[in-house]
């Protein structure tokens, strides 16, 4: 096996634990939030987020300066311009290459401020809505319909002049079909919950579009610690002024749900999706991801016996599949724009 093909194994395989990770988180927040009301939970939740993530920040952060700074000291022994020599790095002789960021203001704050921000908002809505409605919807269930945003992000794209591809309008009608099998109780009604989770979906969604124009020199992980700083901020405040009562019993009991959605979900689940997303193809990375929702829909079942009618199961395959299509038709017309180009 070359070396280049053991790469792209090791970065499915990492992806998929990142999908296992972030699946089973349903499970977790599930399991909180019968003990704690949802700002609660995600203040804890983000605040633990942040804390993982903020030095893995700053140790990439020095990694680079310190690459930086070794490159500039070779452009200047051979009388180059750094600056020059940096726009001009690719074309540069190989005997003396030397790894560099691609931008120096990757290191910048300021760049990932704006977007950080916007996103944590976003997060921040959508976390408090989802977690909400895990207060009275099945775990598996969450993760199906908080798993439509990548069925709903081609359609706000239209706002951003974004083209439609096919395949995502065959997968929006799927996934209504899966939807109503999943959501509508007896009585013909969705349920407050499964409207909660619609909406998360939709926070989500936006998230993946701001997160997509922000400046591509900005560091993931700097964007990473902002949408979790900023839903933490939201959340105390939201406690705060709406007088909710922390009972230190109930945070107790709580604390493994907690430390998994916040270290384990967020901080180190989100660090591995950064180190594999660089070996691995869209294309594997969008199939693997989707799987979130089938490992939420089997961690529902095993730790907390979550019975679904075969008609549930029927339509969780189907928004599966059309969280699929949808990926798929993203990739081919990013494929499709990058010929043409």
């Amino acid at each position: 096996m070359s070396l280049t093909r053991k790469k792209v194994w090791f970065a499915d395989s990492i992806l998929l634990l990142v999908a296992l990770i972030w699946g089973m988180n349903y499970v977790a927040q599930s399991i909180g939030a019968d003990y704690l009301p949802a700002p609660v939970f995600n203040f804890f939740r983000y605040t633990l987020g942040t804390i993982f993530i903020w030095p893995v920040s700053l140790y990439r952060h020095k990694r680079w300066e310190r690459e930086l700074n070794k490159f500039v000291s070779e452009c200047r022994k051979r009388d180059l311009d750094p600056e020059v020599a940096i726009k001009a790095y690719e074309d540069a002789d190989d005997h003396w290459r030397m790894r560099v960021p691609p931008q120096a203001n990757w290191m910048e704050w300021r760049l990932a401020i704006p977007g950080g921000i916007i996103a944590g908002i976003c997060v921040a809505i959508g976390g408090l809505l989802q977690q909400t409605a895990l207060e009275t919807a099945d775990a598996g269930t969450a993760g199906v319909i908080s798993g439509l945003y990548v069925v709903i992000v081609p359609f706000l794209g239209l706002f951003f002049k974004d083209r439609l591809h096919v395949g995502n309008i065959i997968g929006s009608i799927i996934a209504l079909v899966g939807l109503f099998l999943v959501s509508f109780k007896s009585g013909g009604s969705f349920g407050s919950g499964e409207l909660m989770l619609i909406a998360s979906a939709i926070f989500f969604a936006l998230h993946i579009i701001v997160i997509s124009r922000v400046n591509p020199t900005c560091d993931s992980l700097k964007i990473a610690v902002l949408q979790n700083l900023v839903p933490a901020i939201i959340s105390l405040l939201i406690i705060f002024f709406g007088h909710y009562q922390i009972i230190w019993e109930h945070l107790l009991t709580a604390l493994p749900s907690l430390l998994y959605a916040g270290i384990a979900s967020t901080g180190i689940a989100f660090t591995l999706q950064v180190i594999a997303q660089d070996q691995a193809s869209p294309s594997h990375a969008a199939i693997i991801m989707s799987l979130e929702a089938v490992f939420a829909v089997i961690g529902g079942r095993i730790f907390l016996e979550e019975r679904l009618s075969l008609r549930v199961y029927i339509g969780i395959v189907l928004m599966i599949a059309a969280m699929l299509i949808s990926q798929i038709a993203a990739i081919r017309q990013a494929t499709g724009q990058g010929k043409r180009d």
